[in-house]
């Protein structure tokens, strides 16, 4: 190699320039980069080896780093991950703290070890001390499914111009806020990869002055790319909007969150679920054996199940139990399986007493049809 060129490869490696972009502009091939680079390390001249790490949030690096990382099924040492990358142990501990506090990557220590993992840990219930009083009305909605064609963002924008109305100020979301992807549902969606699907949420999901929306995340549609890349969806979903000036949307769970409200004497515990499995015969029946299956002293006061797209309100073990619907019309995978979807939104009133137990309670759902009916109204007014 050339002197001339030899130090232009250099100056490329102090400035951060990628190894994949020096070969193409100066014309050498990826063993000659490696032979300089080690001739280098050998002269001592580590600090031009240290510079081109500068960039932490370099997208080939973390590209590299991700693909070590995922074949570390059992984990993974700072140290190999440096050697790999051929960095100092201060960067690739800083890539790793970038991919798990930016990127969203559920990135676990264990002892001296690091794990990419899908499941998350639980998290503490939510208090709401806010809603001290007798009578208590939120909204309740779930399966908004955004980034799906078939996703009814009219109905869920009349939702909360409702919910505005009313003076509602807590929105309690059962799941499955955005489509996720996956390859029964590529050709439905309008944005595809987590962080367009994210980008979505903060840019089309509504906001009113007032209101704060309590989500959780289900295993299934975002829950795939939890599963699938390690992605704390959730908490990825929250700091998007965050980033985008948004703190109206809180998420507070995956899977499931019990909510209390504080009473004087107690607390009424509401708890927010996306379960999994098919739609039964009978519309109750899920809602009925999950309360069922309840250990003594965990039951709830009020159950929130999301997950089966229908409308439903029961009361079962003392437990009054609710299945908001959808807020997304049929889609060809639905209507394969003979799933109907049952579009609309609640609103919940609730009548506490000092102990936090139910003296009385009030369900209402609104209910829309296909959207083309909704689009030849030139207004939509909720029936008094």
């Amino acid at each position: 190699m050339e002197l001339n060129l030899e130090k232009q490869i250099i100056s490329d490696i102090v400035a951060g320039v990628s190894p994949k972009k020096i070969c193409k502009t100066r014309g050498v091939s990826r063993s000659a980069l490696y032979r300089l680079k080690k001739k280098m390390k050998k002269e001592g001249n580590q600090a031009a080896v240290k510079e081109k790490v500068i960039r932490i949030d370099d997208p080939i690096l973390r590209s590299d780093a991700l693909k070590f990382i995922s074949r570390k099924k059992k984990g993974f040492l700072i140290s190999d991950l440096a050697k790999k990358l051929n960095v100092s142990m201060e960067d690739a501990s800083k890539i790793v703290q970038h991919l798990s506090h930016h990127d969203g990557y559920n990135l676990v220590q264990k002892g001296n070890q690091w794990c990419l993992i899908s499941e998350l840990p639980p998290t503490k219930p939510l208090n709401l001390n806010v809603l001290l009083g007798d009578i208590h009305s939120f909204g309740v909605i779930s399966d908004t499914h955004l980034c799906n064609k078939y996703a009814r963002l009219d109905a869920l924008e009349a939702a909360y111009d409702f919910y505005a109305k009313e003076g509602i100020t807590s929105v309690f979301h059962a799941g499955n806020i955005i489509d996720g992807q996956f390859k029964y549902n590529m050709y439905e969606l309008e944005a595809h990869g987590v962080h367009d699907q994210a980008l979505y949420v903060a840019e089309h999901y509504p906001q009113r002055k007032g209101i704060t929306t309590y989500f959780i995340t289900g295993t299934c549609h975002e829950g795939w790319y939890q599963d699938r890349e390690g992605i704390k969806i959730g908490w990825y979903i929250q700091k998007v909007c965050e980033d985008h000036g948004r703190s109206d949307m809180v998420h507070i769970g995956h899977v499931q969150q019990d909510i209390l409200l504080k009473q004087k004497l107690g607390n009424t515990r509401i708890r927010l679920m996306h379960p999994g499995g098919g739609t039964p015969y009978a519309l109750s029946y899920p809602s009925q054996k999950m309360v069922e299956s309840f250990q003594g002293g965990d039951k709830p006061h009020v159950l929130i199940m999301g997950h089966y797209h229908k409308f439903d309100y029961n009361y079962q073990r003392e437990v009054l139990c609710i299945m908001p619907g959808c807020l997304e019309d049929q889609t060809v995978f639905m209507r394969k399986n003979k799933l109907a979807a049952h579009v609309g939104f609640c609103k919940v009133s609730l009548g506490l007493r000092v102990d936090g137990t139910i003296g009385r309670s009030a369900v209402e759902f609104f209910p829309f049809y296909d959207a083309k009916y909704h689009r030849k109204l030139n207004e939509f007014e909720l029936s008094e």
